[in-house]
């Protein structure tokens, strides 16, 4: 072991930390504005105030719609195996670091939806043929939607209504009731508690 382990662990710290750690910002804020720069105007449609951070992966740009205030967080990755899918973002919603969202057939989200990283979402199939054509499906997610971490929505969802919360790792195969709780894989609904 050495002399300088005993004083340094190999990792920054105090003021040399601050300063990696504000530059490291500084550099994703100016990213962002870069990337939202680039994307706007290749997009279908871009609000006021959309934001489209760093490396996202977006195929058919012309097909996407966001709202005003949406925030794209890095890593996104927005795709259609078809020219003719389309992905609306309505007003103040959010999609975390590297989500997936598939807009194959046609996805619409609802305004002031969450929808946290690493989430995946489908909107076609292959049926039991994966080289066969896809054939489109549409999704919709309503309004004030919260979807946790890594949960999954598969292509036979056809609708997330209003106030349902899906928790994190779900794995969701049929449409929930509007203000339900879903969890687990295959995706259960919670049971309402009374006055809840």
């Amino acid at each position: 072991m050495s002399r300088l382990s005993h004083y340094w662990n190999g990792r920054p710290a105090g003021l040399p930390a601050a300063a990696l750690t504000l530059a490291g910002a500084v550099l994703g804020n100016l990213g962002g504005r870069f990337s939202t720069f680039l994307w706007r105007r290749n997009l279908g449609a871009c609000g006021e105030g959309a934001r489209i951070l760093w490396k996202p992966l977006i195929r058919h740009p012309g097909g996407i719609r966001l709202g005003r205030r949406v925030i794209l967080a890095q890593n996104v990755s927005l795709t259609s195996e078809t020219g003719a899918g389309r992905l609306d973002i309505d007003d103040d919603t959010w999609v975390g670091a590297g989500c997936h969202i598939d807009f194959s057939g046609h996805v619409s989200i609802g305004k002031g939806t969450t929808i946290s990283p690493q989430v995946t979402i489908y909107s076609h199939s292959h049926g039991r043929d994966p080289r066969s054509h896809p054939q489109g499906c549409r999704v919709r997610i309503g309004n004030g939607v919260w979807i946790g971490s890594g949960a999954v929505i598969l292509q036979s969802v056809v609708e997330i209504p209003d106030g349902c919360v899906i928790g994190a790792g779900a794995l969701v195969t049929r449409s929930p009731q509007p203000g339900e709780v879903v969890v687990g894989n295959p995706g259960r609904a919670l049971p309402s508690r009374p006055g809840a």
